[in-house]
């Protein structure tokens, strides 16, 4: 199984994380122990779509 994120974020704020001038977004949520996360990027006004896909693989513990 794994979890899947619905992220809201203005163009501009995206914009600045894919062009590496923004490093962060941070969100308040609890992720359980699946092996993967799915982050669907919805950007707001004025684009109003899904646009990105993230796969992220929870780190192993030791």
């Amino acid at each position: 199984m794994t979890n899947n994120i619905l992220i809201s974020i203005y163009p501009r704020y995206m914009e600045k994380i894919i062009n590496k001038q923004k490093n962060f977004e941070f969100r308040n949520f609890y992720l359980t122990s699946d092996p993967y996360n799915i982050f669907w990027i919805y950007e707001t006004i004025p684009t109003k779509a899904l646009k990105y896909k993230l796969i992220v693989k929870n780190q192993s513990s030791p």
